[in-house]
């Protein structure tokens, strides 16, 4: 596989249709999503000791094979590693597959803002006003995570989205939304310099700033935000012309009417939070995503994350059926971690590896060996020990061999050294917790002392509860 590309590997006429990719330590299965960059595909990664995780895998079309978009990708694998934070989708592994490299992202249960509202307008309805702010201000939250990601040494990333748009909000079946696609964020420091001139983005959702090429800060975002949220109040797109040169024009002079002039379900509140977001002037916007959060939550109210995954259910519960669907069927055909050819330096981070030269699976019979022959020796030991506290006598009895052993009944006795592990028969009488008549015999000196006589013969063993409940043998003589 190696020196052939992704599409070759994928999509070449001799290979079976169905038939997933192995890279490395993932598997590639289907497409999920494709943009105007790049396709996403669900994956499966496989580890040591059986561990497996679903992910999803993005891909740059055409390949990537261009050293600018490489150099892209790796900006986006690089910037968002450096944002955690529950409202954004991280990033887990970087894979070089040929020319390319494949961006492995987590995979999360959900569909894309985008085909939520597509749907809601193919059926006639209307989103919720609460689950519309929620929806809205978990992307400002992760938004604002990005704007203050630092890098190593504690410095200000300065991290702009740049592509704020339906499409990058992933509406999450736990009632979750997040941010994607980092793919065109700007930053300080970036191994990638955009060309002077050159814009980034979706037109429909620029910043008159970033269309007149000017220096793009976080009120960037704030105002694609906006238009996010003035398209899901009114069910219509604010901006789209039939052309681009026409979409450009409304961006940059456009009268942007109230949410409340196409829908008057809307409050006056909620108008003047979406108003102040799509202020041309910056000056105007909010000054940080989380203030227009703040904004949004005091004008409205937002709805609860369960709220939003019951609503999502009814919305595209077809879909989410479907893709859940896949997953448990990718999930059952996975073949076992023993079938997986993962590299020795391709482990988790704590798991031992097999010395070179050893076999995987005699490694693994091998650590199996060892762990049952642990566990055997460890019963032994501890049920040993658990017999001689049980059989120990009460204060003044006399052992078999005439040597008096000074115990309390209420404390257990010291346990004596023998030189062999106890018998079947002993373990059995220790696992039901029943002593014995029996009582362990001390190790013999060099000068065994005088034998001491026999009890009567009437005498017998009775046994005494002490105050922790265990039963100790007490000889009884009439």
């Amino acid at each position: 596989m190696r020196g052939q590309s992704f599409t070759e590997v994928c999509y070449s006429d001799t290979r079976m249709p169905g038939v997933p990719l192995r890279v490395g330590r993932y598997t590639i299965h289907g497409e999920i999503a494709s943009g105007g960059m790049a396709t996403v595909y669900l994956a499966r990664m496989a580890g040591l000791a059986g561990f497996a995780r679903t992910v999803a895998v993005k891909r740059l079309h055409g390949g990537g094979g261009e050293p600018e978009l490489l150099d892209m990708f790796l900006d986006e694998a690089r910037l968002a590693a450096r944002i955690q934070h529950p409202n954004v989708v991280s990033t887990v592994d970087v894979v070089r597959l040929g020319d390319e490299l494949l961006l492995v992202m987590e995979y999360l249960h959900g569909e894309s803002l985008s085909r939520v509202l597509s749907a809601l307008k193919r059926d006639g309805d209307d989103i919720p006003l609460d689950i519309a702010s929620a929806i809205l201000c978990d992307a400002l939250h992760g938004l604002h995570a990005a704007h203050e990601a630092k890098t190593e040494n504690g410095e200000p990333l300065c991290i702009v989205h740049r592509d704020v748009s339906p499409q990058n909000l992933l509406v999450g079946a736990d009632g979750i939304t997040r941010v994607l696609d980092f793919g065109v964020a700007k930053a300080m420091g970036r191994l990638h310099t955009t060309r002077d001139g050159q814009v980034k983005g979706k037109l429909g959702y620029m910043g008159p700033e970033q269309l007149s090429a000017e220096p793009v800060d976080r009120r960037t975002d704030v105002f694609a935000a906006g238009i996010v949220l003035w398209e899901m109040l009114t069910g219509q797109r604010l901006f789209r012309a039939d052309s681009e040169a026409l979409t450009i024009r409304n961006v940059l002079e456009k009268t942007i009417p109230a949410p409340s002039e196409f829908a008057p379900r809307i409050p006056p509140e909620l108008d003047a939070v979406v108003l102040r977001a799509l202020s041309r002037d910056r000056k105007g916007r909010f000054s940080t995503a989380r203030d227009m959060a703040t904004a949004l939550e005091a004008a409205h109210g937002v709805a609860s994350a369960r709220r939003v995954a019951d609503w999502l259910a009814v919305a595209v519960g077809e879909v989410l059926t479907e893709r859940s669907n896949a997953v448990r069927a990718i999930e059952r055909s996975e073949p076992t971690i023993a079938d997986v050819d993962i590299p020795i330096d391709e482990t988790i981070s704590g798991v031992i590896t097999p010395p070179r030269g050893t076999s995987r699976k005699a490694w693994s019979r091998l650590g199996l060996s060892a762990l049952v022959a642990a566990c055997f020796v460890a019963l032994g030991i501890g049920l040993g020990l658990h017999r001689a506290w049980s059989h120990a006598p009460a204060a003044g009895a006399v052992d078999a061999g005439g040597s008096a052993v000074q115990a309390v009944a209420s404390t257990p006795a010291e346990v004596p050294t023998t030189s062999s592990a106890p018998t079947t028969s002993e373990i059995v009488d220790a696992a039901t917790q029943r002593p014995t008549a029996s009582v362990p015999r001390p190790r013999p000196t060099s000068r065994p002392s005088p034998r001491a006589p026999a009890p009567p013969t009437k005498c017998h063993v009775s046994f005494v509860t002490d105050k922790d409940g265990i039963e100790h043998p007490v000889t009884v003589c009439p």
